[in-house]
């Protein structure tokens, strides 16, 4: 990985510890929850603010990371749409667990009335793991073909066990490196309607950067070799001709983290083969704040007007 994103990614990963503090004082503090739902086939629940309750499951597959969080808001009728979000923070070539500083992304969209499905991406790197923590995570993440065997696993899971989701209205969304993640979903899961991608790192091999990818490839053996193709197979800007669903991207011209004119020649890209295509830029905010404050609420009304569109 080049030096400038080591640095990015570390101080991600120290703004993702941070914000779990906080909302776990939060939590502790201000929330006030209600009585605990119990689920037929989820088990019990925790009410995480007044009308939306949380249930916990997995893991689901061999690998450790590999759970869900199940939002249903205690409100509803009838059969609801939903959407399916990734945690966001890692360097594109590892996976990443749940957290309780990745809630803000989830609530907005429980609290708009649909339901959420977190899920976790197999392969995290542990702190301070060295080489050997790094490699092991490089290859439980392509195992799971960057993500998208948790994502299947979790639509199978859904269709037996969450009877309130619609199963014909599944939408994902994801930050950073989460909305790369949900880009890749976007053509390579045949069960999603559409997508929403919030300041994505759409070439994934400039962002590792070419030492990172060269050393990986280099290792060879079962688990890296074709390293590079793999890389490219699983970036975006390579394969925007693939995208056919619907499609909402929102980023900020402020943002530090990705910039602005990879995402605004993806769009263009996308366009040319794809009529479904809503690009939303901004003046305010960085690569969080934006996503929260201007890109989700406007998400939320792109994914409404989409499901209106349907009925």
């Amino acid at each position: 990985m080049k030096s400038s994103n080591v640095d990015l990614l570390s101080n991600v990963l120290h703004k993702r510890t941070l914000l779990s503090v906080f909302v776990l004082l939060s939590l502790l503090f201000i929330s006030q929850p209600g009585v605990s739902q119990t689920h037929a086939k989820l088990g019990e629940g925790e009410q995480v603010e007044q009308g939306i309750t949380r249930y916990k499951v997995g893991p689901l597959m061999d690998f450790k990371t590999s759970s869900v969080w199940i939002y249903l808001p205690n409100e509803r009728e009838g059969k609801i749409p939903c959407v399916l979000i990734a945690p966001a923070g890692t360097g594109l070539f590892h996976g990443i667990g749940l957290s309780a500083g990745d809630m803000p992304e989830h609530l907005p969209y429980v609290r708009a009335g649909f339901a959420v499905i977190a899920y976790e991406l197999s392969g995290p790197i542990p702190e301070e793991s060295g080489n050997e923590g790094m490699i092991e995570g490089t290859i439980n993440f392509r195992l799971v073909e960057a993500g998208v065997r948790n994502l299947k696993e979790v639509i199978k899971f859904i269709e037996k066990n969450v009877a309130e989701v619609d199963k014909k209205q599944l939408y994902i969304a994801g930050h950073s490196s989460a909305a790369t993640h949900a880009l890749l979903a976007s053509w390579k899961v045949d069960r999603i309607r559409g997508c929403m991608a919030y300041a994505p790192a759409v070439d994934v091999a400039e962002f590792m950067g070419k030492d990172l990818i060269d050393a990986f490839n280099s290792i060879g053996g079962r688990y890296f070799s074709g390293y590079r193709k793999f890389i490219k197979d699983i970036s975006p800007s390579k394969n925007t001709s693939k995208i056919k669903c619907p499609l909402f991207v929102f980023h900020s011209e402020e943002d530090g983290v990705v910039a602005l004119s990879e995402t605004q020649q993806f769009v263009k890209s996308v366009q040319r083969g794809n009529d479904d295509v809503t690009f939303i830029m901004t003046d305010k905010g960085d690569h969080y704040n934006s996503m929260m404050d201007e890109g989700i609420p406007a998400g939320i009304e792109w994914l409404k007007n989409q499901i209106a569109a349907e009925d």
